[in-house]
């Protein structure tokens, strides 16, 4: 089985030029050049004339005389369009092209081979205007509609190559309207529940951590409560984060999203795999979370909510624009103890030297804690 992209089986050649174009469609429409003509607009004296030259490539029509000429052979008017495309390197700088107006690009699949698929191209208003899945759509079904089997007779064969032909040069004004409509719609419809169907299976991944999270850290408090220290001043909470960056837990300066919920800022936010990654991990993120029961107990709103980011999940917590001042505080320690986890692990800073280096960071960090029930 084999199926026919060109028309030498029919012609001994594929027509490139305008006039081995319209040559072409004037036989398959079994057309005399002079009635080809003669609808085109000619008079009975010169439309074999005038077609015959165009037809060689001895004279090439205006643009209104290919419009009638595509109209007069029953055709898409655009398939009379003149390329040559039988070098190679022609061929490849012609893809470029697609590639660069229609998103055309090489992949590389699982079986090794390299294959060209559509995406998006480099100008949106193409894109809206072009369906490249319907398109490869209808060309695969006309592919499987005029396969060549080696049992097809001559006629046969000579049959369904014409056919193709024609169906190429008609394309898309051969395709029924209500079936490209239908697809549209189907397709729509299709990519609405993927992503429906992906926005849950996202909300139930958020669920399914923190319930994790809940479980763990449920098991830790009783032994993280007794030893807590309720905060009072800055300096404390940032020792609690410190500790827990310490301990191996990731405390996440940069928000996993793009904006904050309205009304909050991000303050810091722990990735779900690390924290259920051991029990020591739980129970210095449950430390963490008493350090802002404590601060909402203040009257300092503290949020959280569950993100994700790529194919991570985290755990980020928010503070209320009321506290605008003391969250730019926050911040602003927070984003020089980052600086300074980077030169140590860099630089490798002994334990001793880290925490002398901690001590610096939070000097004069006195500031109480202190929110609207505290006024």
């Amino acid at each position: 089985m084999s199926f026919v992209f060109n028309l030498k089986h029919l012609t001994g050649y594929e027509p490139t030029s305008l006039g081995e174009k319209i040559h072409l469609y004037r036989e398959l429409r079994s057309l005399t050049q002079k009635e080809v003509g003669k609808r085109v607009g000619y008079s009975e004296i010169t439309a074999e004339t005038r077609m015959g030259r165009y037809e060689n490539d001895k004279n090439k029509p205006k643009e209104e005389t290919i419009d009638a000429l595509a109209q007069a052979l029953e055709i898409n008017r655009d398939s009379l369009y003149e390329t040559n495309l039988k070098s190679f390197n022609t061929m490849c700088h012609a893809l470029f092209d697609i590639g660069a107006l229609h998103g055309l690009r090489p992949i590389l699949a699982n079986d090794g081979n390299y294959y060209l698929e559509f995406g998006k191209p480099q100008y949106e208003s193409i894109y809206q205007d072009g369906n490249y899945k319907l398109f490869l759509k209808q060309w695969y079904e006309a592919s499987l509609r005029y396969e060549l089997s080696v049992h097809d007779s001559d006629e046969e064969r000579e049959r369904k190559i014409r056919e193709y032909a024609l169906w190429r040069a008609e394309y898309p004004d051969n395709v029924n309207a209500h079936s490209e409509s239908q697809y549209l719609n189907d397709l729509e419809k299709i990519e609405l529940l993927d992503m429906i169907a992906e926005d849950i299976q996202t909300e139930k991944k958020k669920l399914e951590k923190s319930m994790k999270i809940d479980e763990m850290v449920k098991t830790v408090m009783p032994y993280v409560e007794p030893q807590y220290s309720p905060i009072k001043k800055l300096s404390d909470f940032i020792r609690i984060l410190w500790e827990a960056q310490e301990g191996g837990l990731d405390v996440e300066m940069n928000a996993p999203f793009m904006y904050a919920p309205a009304g909050f800022f991000h303050l810091v936010s722990f990735r779900t795999e690390e924290i259920v990654l051991s029990s020591n991990h739980a129970a210095l993120y449950a430390k963490i979370l008493c350090g802002f029961i404590t601060m909402n107990n203040m009257g300092i709103k503290i949020d959280s909510v569950y993100n994700r980011l790529h194919q991570n999940y985290y755990v980020s917590f928010l503070c209320h624009e009321d506290h605008k001042e003391l969250f730019e505080d926050i911040s602003e320690i927070l984003y020089k103890m980052d600086n300074k986890i980077i030169a140590m692990k860099k630089e490798k800073w002994s334990e001793s030297k880290r925490k002398e280096e901690f001590e610096k960071l939070i000097s004069g960090k006195d500031r109480l804690l202190v929110g609207k029930n505290n006024n």
